[in-house]
């Protein structure tokens, strides 16, 4: 059946068995959103004795100790629990920020994370042309002579440099004392909003990388043209994506055929019957992904119905889908650590004493606003590059004008 990971119209399905290694997972991060949630109402109902005892004496207890109900509303109880020794993150709250995922970001499962000890280095560019090209020995075939010598001829070796990306956000104590006996609601609703702003600036970076004709070679892209878009009847779909995936080159390592696009072209997709009657000549209905995945013999689809306003500060609000009118096929790490000639890769600068290359404080700051105010700050440092332009290939337009892209 394999592996759908869904969110809010978003999705991310993988084959049984094909989910690349450290690929993001929203449902665990939801699952730990819940535990957490649920540990505040009944922290010792919670099982780990770490994180029951966090819960019971830590982070969380310390803001919902500082107010209690009365007649005419809330009042503070203990004014020094919003001190700065009092709401340290516990462990169990770092994990948020390191553990973040949404199905609608599918930037990191196209771009796996690589570690980077340093904050430059190199990376292996791979060369398709060379790889079909293989050294010979000479004296013919059963001739006994000393091993060749393959050198770094498949690939070349291009720089990287790491870049700062942080995001922050104030929130004001009276804010928070405004949710009556449940302060923590706001300020979990803090680092998630802050979390969120980090995920979606990396989002943003990928989609332009992919969905930028620059980032494949001439062969391997697109645009297409009346006649030929996914909306249109008899729009020659199948063979179209047959095509773009025999382009697909197969080079050194273990990678992973991975589909993408927004939740307008999946629509347009999964009723094509071009691609249905595959199936069955009277298939009737609308293609799973489990099927589209079997037809078109992929590892994975994964769609986003993400939404960004494009619009300047005081224009008229412009939504658009952050995939927008576009759809890609590409070869995705299976071990993101090792090199390989896959599409892309995330690098991200993870030096020792910092967890997953990612750093996050709270503290309270009483001279920010009227009443004090909680500061969030997360930050990183990391890039993405390309490293081998064969093994995607990109559909531009694939919809025609007449389909707006809800």
């Amino acid at each position: 059946m394999g592996l759908n990971i869904q969110s809010n119209g978003s999705f991310m399905y993988f084959r049984d068995g094909k989910l690349p290694m450290g690929t993001p997972d929203p449902s665990k991060y939801e699952s730990l959103k819940d535990k957490f949630l649920k540990g505040l109402s009944n922290p010792d109902a919670v099982s780990d004795p770490s994180a029951r005892e966090a819960l019971k004496t830590g982070y969380a207890a310390a803001f919902n100790r500082m107010v209690e109900e009365k007649s005419g509303g809330i009042s503070i109880v203990q004014k020094d629990a919003l001190s700065a020794n009092t709401i340290q993150p516990v462990t169990l709250l770092q994990d948020f920020t390191v553990k973040y995922a949404n199905a609608g970001f599918m930037g990191l499962a196209l771009f796996p994370l690589r570690n980077s000890p340093t904050e430059s280095g190199e990376f292996l560019e791979y060369l398709r042309g060379t790889e079909f090209n293989p050294q010979r020995k000479r004296g013919g075939r059963g001739t006994r002579q000393a091993a060749n010598s393959i050198g770094n001829y498949r690939f070349e070796r291009r720089p990287y440099q790491v870049q700062s990306d942080a995001e922050e956000q104030d929130l004001g104590k009276d804010i928070v004392l405004a949710q009556g006996t449940s302060p923590i609601n706001a300020m979990f609703m803090l680092r998630e909003r802050v979390d969120y702003q980090l995920a979606l600036r990396r989002e943003l970076n990928v989609i332009d990388i992919v969905t930028d004709l620059n980032s494949y070679n001439a062969s391997n892209r697109r645009t297409l043209t009346a006649g030929y878009h996914w909306d249109e009847p008899d729009a020659p779909i199948h063979d179209q994506l047959l095509k773009a995936k025999a382009a697909l080159w197969s080079g050194e390592g273990t990678t992973m055929t991975v589909a993408w696009c927004s939740l307008p072209v999946w629509n347009a997709l999964r009723t094509a019957r071009s691609i249905s009657r595959v199936l069955s000549a009277n298939h009737q209905g609308f293609l799973t992904p489990e099927e589209f995945c079997e037809i078109m013999q992929i590892d994975a689809l994964l769609v986003s119905e993400l939404r960004v306003n494009n619009a300047n500060i005081s224009e008229a609000a412009s939504y658009n889908r952050a995939w927008g009118n576009n759809f890609g096929l590409m070869r995705v790490s299976a071990y993101s650590q090792l090199q390989d000639a896959s599409f892309g890769a995330t690098y991200r600068w993870m030096p020792d004493g910092l967890k997953d290359g990612l750093e996050s404080n709270l503290w309270y700051n009483p001279v920010s606003s009227d009443f004090g105010s909680f500061h969030y700050k997360a930050a990183l440092k990391e890039t993405h590059v390309v490293a081998a332009k064969d093994t995607g290939y990109l559909f531009k337009n694939v919809l025609s004008a007449a389909t707006p892209l809800y």
